[in-house]
Order: structure tokens, then C-alpha cells, then sequence
């Protein structure tokens, strides 16, 4: 293993806060690639060089003693029991002896860290293309780079978050609370942040509600990281190859919440869909037209009144009786705003087709 000059420097500066001495580290090659001394910096350290050869520990009692070392400790890295460099201490030995267990342990350790980081990473980018390969590409050979088949119930869901998913950090954070909560149910998933939107793939799916799975990645997401969500969810589906049009269903139902004047909206399932498979690629300008010529006479407070009594109606199958017992006002309270609906917006609720024009009108934004 090879390490950078990139992480040989972080690891100087990360302990120099623990000793007040320099610090250096020293490559395969007793070259000098990080110091806190910058001026030693692309020198060949022998004494390095020799405690790598030994795999011990070499004390520099005083400056010149090794071609291009002063006096101090040199100790030589392990990782996976290979030698990897040395780090070297510069003052007195008699003062810095005693951190060199310390300094090699923890060196070692952010070496690891680093190593496993970089795992992580590499497993997060194989994720991303092999969906990208599924999405997007018509052909590609990293296509069955992972177990997956023909026979399996799969679904994808495609989400849109407020802020946009177009920080490296944030996007693993995302990723890092997507994959705790799902890691805890009995089915296989990918996820990966595309095209600033996360996108979960989930195979051998067992039917079991992604409702509470949601749910939760909603709440989780808004109370950790300030993060609004909304996902759209593909129907069922087997065959791998209808992955691209499985993934513009779930798009598709994601952009239809963004359209609905539903607060309380936070998925939609595409086999759910119904005026939205008509609507689903109208406009914003188109929907603000259409808004305007069916309630512009009504005010704000009067829209939010209405939205919540056609939505009502529209539950309880236009029955008076049990809309006004939901709403918890009079039959005669519940006509009179029917009624009003009508004289301000020349819309009958009552009336199929006018009904219709106004549902359509207050479910959008």
C-alpha cells in the first residue's frame, strides 16, 4: 500500500497538536513526502530507511548520525503487516521516546481509517454506475455487476429533496441514513445519489409496505440534516431490462407530488397515479393558467376552505351527510359553501363534469 502525500500531511498536522516536536513522514523509500518542517520535504532520510530495514524502531542520538536525519525517533508503519513508511519524531531522544508507541499506534490508525474510507467510497461509486448502467445505459458489460435476476420482485424509487443532492458530504450523509434504515429489512437494495436526486433500487422485494420505510428516511433525513424529501415509487416489476421505464414511473409519480396541493404528501405510488398519468407532464405555467381561470374569484382563505371540502366530497362519494359528519359542520353549512363554490367559480360540485374541473383545480399547487 502506497500512501499519498494528500494523507501523509493530514496525518502531521492531525498530531502535531498532541507533541510540541516535528514530525515527519517518510515513504517505502525513506523519502520525506509530509513534515512540519517544510524544508525537509523530498529529503531521503536513511535513518528511516534502516528502521524499515530492521522493522524496529531506530534512535537518532544526534544530527548527521544518518545521512538527511536529526536527532530523534524514526518508527517504522504497519499496515495489514506490511511496512509501509516510518514516522519520525525530530528533538531529543531522551524527550521524544516517550510518544513513539503513541505516535506509530495513531498513525496507524488514521491510516486504517482512511483505507476503510476509501472502501466505503469505492463501494458507493460501484453502486452509482451500476444504477446508471441499469437507468441509462442500453448496453453495457458492468450491467449484472451484482447479484440480481429475472425472478424477483423488484421496485425503484426515484426522490426530490430540498436542498439538492449536490454536495460530495452531504450526499454520503444522505446515503450513510438511507442504508441504516433499509439495512434493518429482509430484502437486497442499491442506493445511490444520481443526477442530484437519490435513487434506491430494491430487489427481492417481499411486498411488504415501504410506507414506515418512508416514512422514517423522511423524518430522519429532515430532523438530522435539514433535508425536505419525496419519493415516487415504480409499480412491480421482474424483468431487469424494464429498469429505465420503471425508473421514469417512479419519476414520474415523484414530479406528480410536486403538482398536488397536498401538504401532507410525501410518496406516491406510480400504480396509484390517476389524473397524474394524464397530468404528470403539464407545466408549471400550464397549471398556474388553468388555476387562475377556474378559481381566480376565490381568496387564499377561501381556497384552502374548499380544497379541504371537495377533498372530503370527493372521499365520502359526494354524499352530504357523511362529508358534513366529516368536516363536523351542518348539511345546510356544507350546501351553502357548495353552492358558493358554484356562484364564484361557475363550477356545480354537483355536476360530474364540473366536479371534475374542480377537483383538478384544487389538488393542484
Amino acid at each position: 500500500m502506497e500512501i499519498s502525500n494528500k494523507l501523509a500531511n493530514s496525518i502531521v498536522q492531525e498530531l502535531k497538536d498532541i507533541i510540541s516536536f516535528n514530525l515527519n513522514y517518510m515513504d517505502k523509500k525513506g523519502k520525506i513526502i509530509a513534515s512540519t518542517d517544510p524544508a525537509r520535504i523530498g529529503q531521503v532520510n536513511m535513518a528511516s530507511f534502516e528502521s524499515m530495514n530492521i522493522n524496529k524502531m531506530i534512535v537518532v542520538e544526534k544530527d548527521g548520525q544518518f545521512q538527511n536525519a536529526k536527532k530523534g525517533i524514526n518508527i517504522p508503519v504497519n499496515f495489514e503487516n506490511e511496512i509501509i513508511g516510518t514516522i519520525g519524531i525530530t528533538g531529543d531522544p531522551h524527550d521524544v521516546i516517550n510518544y513513539a508507541t503513541i505516535i506509530k499506534k495513531m498513525t496507524e490508525i488514521l491510516i486504517t481509517k482512511e483505507w476503510i474510507d476509501n472502501v466505503k467510497q469505492n463501494e458507493i461509486d460501484k453502486k452509482k454506475i451500476f444504477l446508471e448502467n441499469l437507468i441509462f445505459s442500453s448496453t453495457s458489460e458492468d450491467l449484472y455487476s451484482y447479484p440480481i435476476n429475472n425472478t424477483t420482485n423488484k421496485v425503484i424509487i426515484d426522490s426530490l429533496t430540498f436542498p439538492k443532492l449536490n454536495d460530495p458530504i452531504l450526499n454520503n450523509k444522505v446515503l450513510e441514513i438511507t442504508n441504516a434504515i433499509l439495512n434493518k429489512h429482509n430484502f437486497q437494495y442499491y442506493s445511490a445519489i444520481i443526477q442530484d436526486n437519490l435513487i434506491i433500487l430494491i430487489d427481492k422485494y417481499n411486498k411488504e409496505t415501504l410506507d414506515p420505510i418512508i416514512m422514517k428516511l423522511s423524518e430522519t433525513l429532515l430532523s438530522k440534516l435539514e433535508i425536505k424529501s419525496f419519493y415516487g415509487i415504480s409499480s412491480i416489476y421482474k424483468e431487469i431490462e424494464d429498469t429505465p421505464l420503471k425508473f421514469e414511473e417512479a419519476k414520474s409519480s415523484m414530479n406528480w407530488i410536486t403538482k398536488i396541493n397536498d401538504d401532507e404528501a410525501m410518496s406516491m405510488y406510480y400504480n396509484k397515479l390517476d389524473l397524474g398519468i394524464l397530468f404528470k407532464n403539464t407545466s408549471k405555467d400550464q397549471i398556474n393558467q388553468y388555476k387562475e381561470k377556474i378559481l381566480s374569484n376565490l381568496s387564499q382563505d377561501e381556497i384552502e376552505e374548499y380544497k379541504d371540502i371537495m377533498l372530503s366530497y370527493t372521499k365520502n362519494n359526494g354524499s352530504i351527510k357523511k362529508t358534513s359528519e366529516d368536516l363536523f359542520i351542518h348539511k345546510n353549512t356544507l350546501q351553502y359553501k357548495l353552492n358558493n363554490i358554484y356562484k364564484k367559480t361557475g363550477y356545480n360540485p354537483r355536476k360530474l363534469s364540473d366536479y371534475i374541473v374542480l377537483r383538478f383545480a384544487f389538488l393542484l399547487k
